[in-house]
């Protein structure tokens, strides 16, 4: 069996096929056609010795498009909202919530009606991978760039709630939800630390600097993967694909750097130390114009502040000293300065005053600024 990735035409329509042609499930796939409900893309298809699938999405965003801007708090309620309205919608359709496809690609969402519209795949149990809503929710907080003058009590309490309640009544977390729109002042730096296990950036599989509007690719034959980002079905598991993709990357930009250390980036608390004579060069590589920043201040401050070290003018999800990097025996490390947004690290997000020890290759993520940490 094999679901294709998702594809799109230039009639504003996302596309996949399945085959073989018997895992539809035709009753469930009855049942989805009957229905008229703005959570769920219509549906044509064709049948031949496959099953297409096409999926009209109009004037939507990808939710991919959505993520690229500061969210404000009362547009992240508001999508929220709309996407537990999608399950509860499912629910009451009878729909097998299993089969909605939860992905940057698979979703969209129109931003003047404040409404999500999802892809449901009818497609017998076990084919598409279970995806939790909740995991899906804290993967998408985690990775959203949120306005510097928003309160974010919200935030916090949200991701408390989806820790206690594994799993969700729809009803209550839409009440839940509703319930958030009038809380308290607090700053985004401080919500992070009451999240016990933050999923990492990579499990949403984002590159926002990537982004691009969806275009018509043709399948010469079905490819046999599973569907599009397949996600995480357990906390373990994300570990473990965090170590694959961070071992990935330190491989990919560390290429140059064969006799640097072995890639481990182990937490540590750490004192500024002066510089040594024979100390390696380190550099900043930012990936967005291929500017490189040499590491040579025992104290080096980024953000868009003009008298930072390394100053980010031109992307508004940066903060103004977003992070700070400081010389430490045996090298450098690297801790968020409060920011909006967050700094990550492989893909996992440093929380409150956290030191990070720099390895050769790190991927450094400073809300969707990426810079990649050199040694010569």
């Amino acid at each position: 069996m094999s679901v294709s990735k998702i594809n799109y035409n230039d009639q504003n329509e996302a596309y996949l096929v399945v085959d073989p042609i018997s895992d539809i499930n035709k009753e469930d796939f009855k049942k989805y056609l009957d229905i008229d409900c703005p959570s769920f893309l219509k549906c044509e298809f064709e049948k031949n010795k496959a099953f297409y699938l096409y999926y009209s999405y109009g004037d939507r965003i990808t939710l991919k498009q959505f993520l690229s801007q500061v969210i404000e708090k009362n547009e992240a309620l508001d999508f929220l909202k709309s996407l537990t309205k999608v399950y509860m919608d499912a629910e009451k359709y009878g729909l097998n919530t299993d089969r909605i496809l939860l992905g940057i690609n698979s979703m969209f969402y129109d931003m003047e009606q404040k409404q999500v519209s999802c892809i449901y795949v009818p497609v017998n149990d076990g084919i598409l991978p279970a995806r939790p809503l909740r995991l899906f929710i804290k993967e998408l907080l985690v990775n959203m760039l949120y306005s510097e003058n928003d309160e974010m009590t919200w935030l916090g309490n949200i991701v408390r709630y989806i820790s206690n309640h594994r799993q969700l009544v729809y009803e209550d977390f839409y009440d839940f939800l509703q319930s958030q729109e009038e809380t308290g002042h607090t700053f985004a730096s401080n919500v992070l630390e009451s999240i016990p296990d933050a999923e990492s950036v990579d499990a949403l599989k984002i590159d926002i600097e990537e982004e691009s509007e969806p275009t018509e690719t043709k399948i010469e034959s079905v490819p046999e993967v599973i569907i599009e980002e397949t996600g995480a079905e357990t906390e373990s598991e994300e570990d473990s694909d965090m170590d694959e993709i961070a071992r990935k990357i330190a491989e990919k930009f560390n290429e140059e750097d064969e006799n640097s250390d072995d890639g481990s980036s182990e937490d540590m608390e750490t004192e500024t130390v002066e510089e040594t004579e024979d100390r390696e060069h380190c550099f900043l590589y930012r990936r967005k114009d291929q500017s490189v920043y040499e590491l040579d201040q025992n104290v080096i401050r980024i953000g868009k502040a003009s008298d930072n070290e390394i100053p980010v003018y031109d992307n508004p999800a940066v903060s103004r000293v977003h992070a700070i990097i400081r010389r430490c025996e045996g090298g450098y490390v690297i801790c968020d300065n409060g920011s909006t947004n967050h700094t990550f690290v492989n893909g996992v997000v440093l929380v409150g005053e956290q030191n990070k020890k720099l390895s050769a290759g790190d991927r450094i993520l400073l809300g969707n600024e990426e810079f990649v940490f050199k040694v010569q």
